[in-house]
């Protein structure tokens, strides 16, 4: 993995902590953390936000139903 993809995988980690915490990294500076903070709060992120986790949702009843389906098709076999 090249140095920006981590970088970005670690400051993705930091601010995610932060928004769960609410508290502010002491190297970002206040008027940034304002706009973060309201950012956090938008309807549009929490639109996006129950966007990408029913998404994520679908996935995995999507897998669930195919292993499932799978698995018994292999018993049914024995």
């Amino acid at each position: 993995m090249n140095f920006e993809i981590q970088d970005a995988v670690i400051m993705k980690d930091i601010l995610n902590e932060a928004q769960a915490t609410t508290n502010k990294p002491n190297w970002v500076k206040d008027d940034v953390w304002e706009r973060l903070c309201e950012h956090w709060k938008s309807e549009e992120l929490k639109k996006k936000s129950t966007q990408a986790n029913m998404v994520k949702l679908s996935f995995n009843t999507i897998y669930c139903i195919v292993y499932l389906v799978w698995f018994s098709a292999n018993d049914l076999l024995l």
